[in-house]
């Protein structure tokens, strides 16, 4: 409940001039900042077409480099046999993808091998006044190195002095030697010799350069730019794409011709090495079988002539004994599938982490086995492509081993099944055996040991022809080895330079000077209407006193009186009180801070402002009448849901909304209390009569802090009340604008007494010195 008695609200609003919604004037800025600096643009155009057009002129032209290359998939049809040998020489069949070619051409040891090989880390170059430009074929000059020395700047200049003699320097360092001859320095030794291009004029300025590179980096700087790809990618077309650019395009097409070639080479001795394991096998395995073949032979041999045998007899030998030569061929058949499959069984447990090939023999495998070792090889393919540009570390790489090593389990499991039928068919084709070896007991033992022989003879003679056949077919898909790429269009030059853009760099030149002249007058034109010393203030407010200078405060809480009680800020504002007692003797009781927009620091000064007098021993009060954004509460600790805002609502009293600060008992504060909508709706001239009634018959100084009275006009319906004004005006940051404005505020007499204090004033700014003072009136530091 409020202590006094209100008569019916009279509404303030009227007098309330919120400034706030003022439209923007665009029309005035685009003649401030464009139209009456038309000047600076144009000089800055200027200037900017004119380093557009050296820059142009400074770069080489760059051309583009294209060739397309065909990916053809190899025939995984070899005849109705499928002979595991020619999966074998084929890669096992698989179908190339383009992706994995991609990543061969673009592997780091192919380029630098080309690289290498058209020496492109020597780098030759004319330099003609300003410009560069590289050559690689028909320069004048040839270098020869030897012993070169690892210097960090490796590029020479050469300038002929005449036919017979040259300059040769590195940075300011030069020499003269002469063309053809061996000469050493601290860079190594060199033989600079003409070339049928090199001619001389004396009044030419044309200097020659060579720069020795390293290999790898010249190698990447091409693959940075080398770009591969599907020609038609939707329709999942085989044809990739090469292309690239460079500065001389002979050196471009030369490039992508030797990486093709390189590429070629590489696949051919892929498929090379894998025929030619082949083939070492096979000849291992017919010396073997040819020995013993020889011994075989020999033994029947001397078996009839020791036992005087000259030819088979009856026909129901011959029966039988096809009988048990047919069940033993078979027996050593599964035999030797069992013994094929035990090795391929100790192979795919080997845990070293090798992947290898495993032959496909579809008279070997069942279906099942088959249809998991074609992807296996298929995999084991793609790590070896891998590990020839990247290292086992890889991600890719270790993903691909996991998957091998799944297909590994799944084939090692197959191989344990068939071992297991392969027994159960070797048990039954022994019983049949020794069945049928049973009825020749009755043959005489000559002719039996002699069958016997015979058979082991014809089983090594045949398995000696079938791999004496599988030799051949071996050796001629050597000769015939082709790769699967082929050249579509072989590398060509475009017509016209692809860089520089003239107009790109033109356009960019004009856009980005008249940015930047635009940036330079906001800057300047920001910068130029602040007022930064009190000079700039009296040129304005010519009238007008400077009550006080604040020094400027460094970070972003603003410090107070109470913790620094002897500083320069506390004389600053000793002075400001002691100023503003002489200022105006007869009413210095209720003071008003205000600004013209927020930041200036009224509510630092306000609030310092009542501290100095409350140190001073004068009953003191700070109000805080900034309803919209209140800022008192950082510098006293109070409860800040009680404030002005419950007192103009009638919430609570006067004396209910009064609270103390707990470091000055004689200093007491009111917030501005919860932020309500549409306060001012609430406050009439009863409820401010019955508040400064109340304060002034109570407090020796009361200190009013108000809204900044270029944004909101809400400390003009204060005039009633108030004896004295104080206008902050900040350095550096209040604009020369704002205080015209407040110029105009004063002049019609809207403030009472008002008098200005200069706030956040810098060292170099600060005509007062280091003491405090009024008016050049100090004390030496």
């Amino acid at each position: 409940m409020s202590e006094f008695q209100y008569p019916k609200a009279i509404l303030l609003n009227s007098k309330l001039e919120d400034t706030s919604d003022h439209q923007i004037d665009y029309r005035g800025l685009f003649n401030k900042y464009v139209l009456s600096k038309w000047y600076v643009y144009f000089i800055f155009g200027v200037i900017g077409i004119g380093l557009a057009y050296y820059f142009y002129k400074k770069q080489q032209p760059v051309y583009g480099i294209i060739a397309k290359l065909l990916i053809r998939e190899r025939d995984q049809n070899y005849g109705p046999s499928e002979d595991f040998l020619q999966r074998n020489i084929s890669f096992s069949g698989t179908s190339e993808k383009a992706s994995n070619e991609i990543e061969i051409l673009t592997s780091l040891s192919l380029m630098t091998s080309v690289v290498e090989e058209l020496g492109l880390e020597k780098r030759y170059s004319r330099k003609h006044k300003f410009s560069t430009y590289e050559a690689y074929r028909g320069f004048p000059i040839v270098v020869d190195t030897f012993e070169l020395k690892p210097i960090k700047n490796t590029t020479f200049e050469i300038t002929p002095l005449n036919d017979q003699s040259f300059r040769f320097a590195q940075g300011s360092n030069g020499e003269v030697h002469k063309f053809g001859e061996f000469f050493s320095n601290q860079y190594g030794k060199f033989r600079i010799s003409k070339t049928k291009y090199f001619t001389f004029s004396s009044g030419s300025d044309t200097t020659l350069e060579v720069a020795f590179l390293n290999p790898k980096i010249i190698a990447q700087n091409y693959l940075e730019g080398l770009k591969v790809g599907l020609s038609d990618e939707k329709n999942k077309s085989s044809v990739l794409v090469l292309s690239l650019q460079d500065a001389v395009p002979e050196r471009g097409i030369a490039v992508l011709s030797i990486l093709v070639e390189k590429f070629d080479l590489l696949k051919s001795q892929a498929n090379t090495e894998i025929t030619l394991k082949t083939l070492d096998l096979l000849d291992g395995r017919l010396a073997d079988i040819s020995a013993d073949l020889v011994a075989a032979e020999g033994t029947v041999e001397s078996y009839k002539v020791n036992n005087d045998i000259i030819s088979e007899t009856t026909t129901d030998l011959n029966i039988t004994m096809e009988d048990v030569s047919y069940l033993v061929t078979e027996q050593r058949n599964i035999e030797l599938q069992m013994k094929m499959l035990q090795a391929m069984r100790s192979d795919l447990r080997d845990t070293s982490g090798q992947f290898n090939l495993i032959p496909i023999n579809p008279s070997l495998y069942d279906g099942k086995i088959q249809d998991l070792i074609q992807p296996y090889n298929e995999l084991v393919m793609v790590r070896e492509r891998l590990l020839l540009k990247g290292q086992i570390s890889n991600p890719v790489i270790q993903a691909n081993n996991q998957k091998l090593s799944n297909l590994r389990s799944s084939i090692t499991t197959g191989v344990d099944h068939m071992q297991e039928d392969l027994s159960t068919r070797l048990s039954k084709v022994k019983d049949q055996h020794n069945k049928s070896f049973s009825r020749l007991r009755s043959v005489p033992q000559k002719e039996r040991g002699l069958s016997d022989r015979l058979r082991i003879q014809s089983i090594k003679e045949n398995l000696y022809v079938y791999l004496l056949q599988k030799r051949e077919e071996t050796a001629l898909a050597l000769v015939s080895n082709y790769t699967n790429a082929m050249l579509i269009d072989p590398p060509y030059s475009t017509i016209s330079p692809i860089a520089p853009s003239k107009a790109k760099i033109f356009v960019a030149a004009a856009f980005g000077s008249q940015a930047l002249a635009f940036f330079l007058v906001l800057i300047f034109g920001l910068f130029a209407g602040l007022i930064k010393t009190e000079k700039d203030i009296k040129q304005i407010l010519t009238q007008k006193t400077i009550l006080g200078v604040i020094n400027h405060q460094h970070g972003k809480n603003q410090p107070s009186l109470l913790g620094q009680p002897q500083n320069l800020m506390t004389e600053r504002f000793r002075s400001l009180r002691t100023n503003l007692q002489f200022y105006n003797r007869e009413k210095t009781k209720c003071i008003l801070v205000t600004s013209s927009t927020v930041n200036e620091g009224k509510t630092f000064v306000a609030s310092n402002l009542a501290m100095s007098f409350a140190l001073a021993k004068k009953k003191t009060i700070v109000i805080d009448f900034d309803l919209r954004k209140p800022s008192i509460a950082k510098y006293f600790k109070g409860n800040e849901a009680i404030g002005l805002s419950n007192f103009f609502t009638e919430e609570l009293g006067i004396a209910e909304v009064i609270q103390v600060s707990a470091d000055l008992s004689n200093l007491h504060f009111i917030l501005a209390g919860p932020i309500t909508p549409n306060l001012v709706e609430f406050i009439t001239e009863q409820h401010l009569a019955a508040l400064f009634l109340y304060v002034k018959e109570r407090y020796e100084i009361i200190i009013i802090d108000t809204s900044p009275i270029g944004i909101i006009s809400d400390g003009i319906m204060l005039n009633d009340y108030i004896d004295n004004t104080l206008f902050v005006v900040r350095s550096g940051f209040t604009k020369k604008t704002m205080v015209e404005k407040a110029k105009e505020i004063f002049e019609q007499n809207k403030l009472v007494n008002p008098s200005i204090i200069f706030n956040g004033v810098k060292k170099q700014n600060d005509s007062y010195g280091y003491g405090y003072n009024y008016k050049q009136y100090s004390y030496s530091s």
